[in-house]
């Protein structure tokens, strides 16, 4: 992973999306740009498209905040790291997810 590692990364970290709503580690986003920085999970892409959804499992809370989020791409998934969060709307709580995945 190509994490920064002069920043504090967290599992549990809170931020601001592009619209100012409230979102966490592991809500589902949507990304608003190309993710560039990115690394191998399922498959190996060099970009990430803006449109796709994913969860973020790391949060750098300090300015600018940046994330790690774990996107569907076809085939599989990869890693979108040190994504601003200014470039991410809440797509989906991950208390949403659960609610939908016991139904």
């Amino acid at each position: 992973m190509k994490l920064d590692p002069t920043r504090e990364w967290l599992t549990h970290g809170v931020f601001r999306d592009r619209e100012g709503r409230e979102a966490k580690s592991y809500d589902d986003v949507m990304l608003h740009i190309d993710a560039e920085c990115v690394s191998e999970g399922t498959v190996a892409t060099d970009q990430i498209p803006a449109g796709s959804i994913g969860t973020v499992l790391f949060v750098a809370e300090e300015e600018p905040v940046l994330l790690q989020i774990e996107c569907d791409v076809p085939g599989g998934f990869a890693f979108a790291d040190n994504y601003p969060a200014s470039q991410v709307s809440l797509h989906q709580t991950a208390e949403q997810k659960r609610i939908h995945a016991q139904n």
